[in-house]
């Protein structure tokens, strides 16, 4: 956890403060400003507190510090002295060399019994909140592997490394813990000012720090003492430094450190087929050895940043093409490029050729080749592990791993060009676009023109390849030019078994329905299909047009110079619905996207991103007879007999409708929103009419466009009221007129948007069923429905 945990170490500290000052701080999220940077603020906070500094302020060097249980020391936690003694007396405990003390060993530690008075009640009353900040030390210093786990909640800081730069630790501090330095703050030397007030020397000189006395009754000075690095070679015997090396080396020291040769005589390995080489099993992949003398440090040693792009391919996947984009946009996030593993092969297969003509090494034959690649026996191989090693983290962090394939890349570049640059967050603008930028990326790095350039036709690469060799045909396809028909079926078959159900496949959508269970829906000529648990028809026909006026003009209040786009555009065009149709990614920021699809089946991105929700429920008997009428409209328009009420409302009560069951759907989103309400605001129409102001202001909030005091002393959230309400939207001639893409008329999506209007539909014993349904699946989980009757 990098970023939670910082872990440092007091010698890399000493060795340069600023860097350090510069790195704490931007792990807490206090990163320093140019300005703060420019006007020496670390090197001040170095200064400020530098162990002579605080050494020598008085009140380091008078005092003493309360006792635990002085002035509030622990926040009125209480303390139960009766059973801290008996647990004591249960515990394993051993004289202390220094003063008439014991230690108690306590959960694997050993500590003195008037701390644990205090740990004891710290582990069972403290609440820590999300905005504390948590300083950990082993004293005068077991969170390293916690860093490791949680980097973003543990900052792990080495004092050597803190020593050699304070002010880049500085602001990692500063960074990590949420409070980064402006350009302003970096400008001014605010770092640096920093690590000059908190350098040894400026906090020991300090008469805070040179008197009084520390709440445990020491001096205030007795914290400062030299602050120097090494200094126990002052004070050990050869023979105790060697034993204290010597159990630093056997606690801490793991395989990294061990040679890399040693590490390859304990893995399987086998001869390449092409050149005289071994490959090695490492965590199950085939790499070479001069490979791995690379990897293995880049394992234990590479730290990434925040910043970073990590371009990630399986080798031979069209790598070079991609690289070339990437660069044209900058230069931690990966990015994934998969190729059709037999055009892989048959690349892969070329370049050894190439490589291993150049070094005079007989190449492999063709079917042994592809022998060896179909037992996964190749560079960096299994190929599928390694291709479904991505596929699956980029689902699960779609915002960190973009996943592309080659194939889909080459047949819209520009489409890819503007999915990388917005991935990475180096967004074209309107100006570049229309000066088309993309396209003028998309010619330069086109792979005609790279083979064609002078550095790549000569020279060669740092692993004395020619570059030439890189550079052959970057066609899709070409492996019928090389493999028999057995091979091929033998490479697809074994595609299909490895890769097949990942989904990573593109499977036909009539192949995927062709196997789901299915029931023909009441209403119209459809059927309705049993997707991950919810009745779903091809295409979704529910939409939630109120909400979708009202975010747009939140949002948007600001950017209508002339028109509102209202006026102009239906609000289902304004918000488009994903089932339907993905988004360009060239739509205007923050793109607002609607969808029908149950919470549970939501993608893995909008899950774990920071994008927002917004869910709308209504009661459940009103939204039968909307639907119901709705449906009516639908198929009247298209010459399609309806069906009863009564039929309807008995599937709709069965959960056969659209996205049903009804309760699946709420019950999914209500949850997911009393878990996540930062990320899940969850509204019931009927609250949303009472006091339409209120919640308009509510929306704008969470969105994070709240209205200023000016727009709320000048009305606009009523404004937007007026201009969203139900009668006016129904009046405009946009919704009164034309059809939607699916053949749907604007003006179905109104009606009448009235509270309650199911009394005036449904029988009283279709209403008790109705009610009794509704109690039975949300009772229990605290939902509950005004049905204003």
């Amino acid at each position: 956890m990098p970023y939670k945990i910082l872990f440092l170490k007091y010698e890399e500290l000493k060795k340069d403060d600023v860097f350090f000052i510069k790195k704490i701080a931007d792990s807490l999220g206090f990163p320093f400003s140019k300005e703060e940077e420019h006007c020496g603020v670390p090197q001040r906070i170095v200064q400020l507190c530098s162990f002579e500094n605080l050494k020598n302020m008085d009140v380091n060097k008078t005092g003493k510090r309360p006792t635990y249980w002085d002035n509030n020391f622990l926040y009125n936690m209480e303390r139960d002295d009766e059973k801290i003694d008996e647990i004591l007396t249960k515990l394993e405990k051993i004289k202390d060399p220094v003063g008439d003390i014991y230690r108690y060993n306590y959960q694997g530690f050993w500590i003195q019994a008037f701390t644990l008075k205090g740990l004891i009640p710290f582990q069972t009353q403290f609440e820590a909140r999300d905005d504390d900040i948590i300083l950990a030390s082993c004293p005068k210093s077991g969170f390293w592997k916690a860093s490791l786990e949680m980097p973003h909640k543990i900052l792990f800081l080495k004092y050597e490394e803190l020593k050699k730069d304070e002010v880049f630790f500085i602001k990692r501090i500063a960074d990590f813990l949420g409070f980064p330095f402006s350009k302003e703050e970096e400008h001014c030397g605010v770092p640096q000012q920093i690590e000059q007030l908190c350098s040894f020397q400026s906090l020991k000189n300090m008469d805070v720090n040179k008197t009084g006395k520390h709440s445990l009754g020491m001096s205030n000075s007795s914290f400062f003492r030299k602050g120097e690095i090494g200094d126990w070679v002052n004070y050990l015997t050869p023979q105790m430094a060697e034993r204290g090396k010597k159990l630093i080396q056997e606690k801490f020291g793991e395989s990294d450190d061990e040679k890399i040769d040693e590490i390859l005589t304990k893995l399987e390995k086998i001869k390449d087929p092409v050149g005289d080489i071994y490959r090695y099993n490492y965590q199950g992949f085939w790499i070479e050895a001069f490979t791995l003398k690379g990897l293995i440090p880049f394992q234990t040693q590479f730290e990434a940043r925040d910043d970073d792009i990590i371009l990630a391919s399986c080798p031979k996947s069209a790598k070079t093409f991609e690289y070339t984009h990437s660069l044209s946009f900058i230069t931690t996030i990966h990015q994934g490029l998969s190729l059709n593993p037999l055009d892989v092969f048959v690349s892969h297969w070329h370049f050894a050729h190439r490589f291993s003509g150049e070094d005079d090494i007989e190449p492999c034959h063709l079917e042994e080749c592809f022998d060896m690649f179909c037992k996964g026996i190749h560079a960096f191989g299994p190929f599928w592990d390694h291709i479904l090693g991505f596929w699956k983290a980029s689902l699960e962090m779609p915002r960190k791993i973009l996943f592309l394939k080659y194939e889909e890349l080459m047949k819209n570049d520009i489409f890819f060009i503007k999915k990388i640059a917005h991935f990475l967050g180096f967004h074209f603008s309107k100006e570049e676009e229309h000066c088309g930028v993309p396209q003028q990326i998309e010619q330069l790095c086109s792979f005609e023109n790279l083979k064609n350039i002078n550095v790549n036709k000569t020279g060669k690469h740092s692993l004395e390849m020619s570059n030439s060799s890189f550079f052959r045909k970057g066609e899709i396809g070409d492996w019928v030019n090389y493999l028999t028909p057995q091979m091929a079926e033998h490479g697809k078959k074994l595609i299909q078994e490895k890769i097949g159900e990942s989904g990573l496949m593109d499977e036909k959508i009539d192949e995927i329905l062709a196997k789901l269970e299915k029931i023909k829906d009441p209403v119209g000529d459809i059927c309705r299909y049993n997707y991950q648990g919810f009745w779903i028809q091809e295409f979704s026909l529910k939409g939630t047009t109120w909400l979708k006026s009202l975010i747009f003009s939140i949002v948007n209040r600001n950017n209508n110079n002339n028109i509102n786009p209202l006026f102009t555009t239906n609000p289902h065009d304004l918000i488009p619905l994903l089932e339907l149709s993905l988004p360009m990614e060239t739509m205007i920021k923050p793109r607002l996207l609607s969808t029908h699809t149950p919470y549970s089946s939501l993608p893995q991105s909008i899950k774990y991103s920071h994008c927002k929700i917004v869910y709308i429920c209504r009661n459940p008997l009103d939204v039968f007879v909307s639907h119901w009428h709705f449906s009516h409209k639908l198929y009247g328009e298209n010459n399609i007999e309806p069906y009863h009420l009564e039929e309807c409302f008995d599937m709709f009560c069965k959960g056969i409708h659209a996205f049903g069951p009804f309760w699946d759907h709420i019950l999914g989103f209500w949850k997911a929103s009393l878990e996540m309400p930062h990320k899940i605001l969850f509204l019931k129409y009927e609250e949303l009419k009472k006091d339409v102001v209120f919640f308009i202001k509510m929306i704008a909030d969470f969105l994070e466009f709240p209205f200023s005091k000016e727009e709320e002393h000048c009305g606009v959230p009523q404004q937007i009221e007026q201009l969203c309400c139900f009668e006016n939207l129904k009046n405009m001639d946009v919704n009164k007129t034309g059809k939607r893409p699916i053949g749907m008329s604007n003006s179905s999506f109104f009606r009448k948007g009235e509270t309650g209007d199911w009394v005036n539909y449904l029988t009283p014993q279709m209403a008790e069923r109705g009610k009794k349904l509704i109690q039975e699946k949300f009772g229990e989980f605290g939902l509950v429905f005004d049905f204003l009757d």
